[in-house]
């Protein structure tokens, strides 16, 4: 006679307890919305920490023995490397924000003067076009009267006059309110000390049986965040530095301000880039159009040494997305929720890609293991004992 195993006994309070947790959940979801803005120099301090969080492991690690072991020790590499990344922004701001404000002011004040150059150009340029055989001309006027070219170019002057002045605007506004945001250290610091504490206590809220899941969804979320954060500041640094020394070497004017704009344009992909270049080939025009064409071929140089050597190596594969994809998801993203959804929608894509890779494949019959799936997922290196210790937070 066949023994009959005995029915695993169910806890009852293991569901009591996941939906208290995504009660909780919820409730902070919607108190941060409401938040709003309110909450914006805590975003930035979040950001600030993913990247300077490997630099404080790092840092510990190389701590000496008689430091490394003691309690007091994570403390220590987050002041050195706060300091250090508080002295950073200091000289930067020392050395880089007065000459950018003083070269904004001078092209806020130009751009009118500019602009009268670029119409007396294109002017110069339709009245070459009026110059031209006959037969050329009937020819050109099939595809484009001159009405319509003289229409054209003065509305293209007028969006561009209204593109730059806006920029510029929202440029010296953003400073003005990063100099505001004197929250954000004292925030950063306790985000730094505190992050083993706050993840293993908002794991203890939910049954030990989904721990590893749940801290294996946690591990793709941070692994792509953080790649791609860290990804596009340094691919805007090095290309908003390019650019303005390019420009220096064109002979360009207000090439700094010009190459800042760029590279801070350039955390959004492929846009950015676009976005950009708009200023910097208009304030080329403003000395001459065949500078502009100048630019233009820079530009387009410093394009391709970005897709083919920088991107590849500083983002790697966690947020490899294909271009179709990039642009279908910036469209919905920019639809959805605005400038932000520009800068989210990447990632937030990348994270949904992994995330429904991982699920599909615990869903399976048979299931692999939390710690098999995200291997199969590509984080194999990024296991952590809550996973392999089946949810134990010890």
């Amino acid at each position: 006679m066949a023994v009959r195993e005995p029915k695993a006994r169910i806890n009852p309070f293991q569901n009591r307890q996941l939906v208290f947790f995504l009660c909780v959940l919820v409730a902070l979801l919607w108190i941060l919305w409401q938040a709003g803005a309110a909450l914006t120099p805590f975003v930035l301090g979040l950001v600030v920490a993913y990247l300077i969080a490997p630099q404080v492991a790092r840092l510990q690690r190389l701590l000496p023995a008689r430091i490394r072991d003691k309690s007091y020790a994570k403390t220590v590499a987050i002041l050195v490397v706060y300091l250090a990344f508080v002295a950073g922004l200091l000289i930067a701001g020392v050395l880089i924000v007065p000459p950018l404000l003083q070269q904004t002011r001078e092209l806020v004040q130009t751009a009118p003067t500019g602009f009268d150059a670029v119409n007396s150009q294109v002017q110069a340029m339709l009245r070459r076009y009026e110059r031209l055989p006959e037969p050329v001309k009937a020819e050109i006027e099939t595809i484009l009267n001159a009405d319509t070219l003289h229409a054209m170019s003065g509305r293209a002057l007028e969006l561009l006059q209204q593109a730059m002045f806006s920029a510029f605007s929202a440029l010296t506004g953003t400073l003005s309110w990063l100099l505001g945001l004197l929250v954000v250290p004292i925030w950063l610091f306790y985000i730094l000390d505190d992050t083993d504490f706050v993840l293993k206590g908002s794991l203890g809220l939910v049954p030990r049986n989904i721990r590893p899941d749940l801290e294996a969804l946690r591990i793709i979320i941070d692994r792509v965040l953080s790649a791609y954060i860290r990804g596009q500041l340094i691919i805007a640094l090095i290309l908003g530095c390019l650019l303005a020394i390019g420009l220096y070497f064109l002979g360009v004017d207000y090439a700094l301000l010009l190459g800042f704009v760029a590279g801070s344009l350039g955390f959004i992909p492929y846009i950015g880039a676009i976005l950009g270049a708009i200023p910097a080939v208009l304030v080329a025009a403003f000395q001459s159009f065949g500078l502009a064409v100048k630019v233009v071929i820079v530009l387009i140089v410093i394009q391709q040494i970005d897709g083919t050597f920088i991107s590849p190596r500083v983002q790697g594969k966690s947020v490899a997305l294909r271009p179709a994809l990039i642009m279908v998801v910036l469209v919905i993203g920019q639809q959805v929720w605005g400038f932000l959804g520009l800068l989210l929608a990447v990632p937030l894509t990348a994270i949904l890609r992994d995330v429904i890779h991982y699920v599909y494949l615990r869903l399976d019959e048979p299931a692999p293991s939390p710690q098999q799936a995200l291997e199969t997922v590509g984080y194999g290196d990024h296991v952590t004992s809550i996973i392999t210790n089946g949810g134990d937070l010890s």
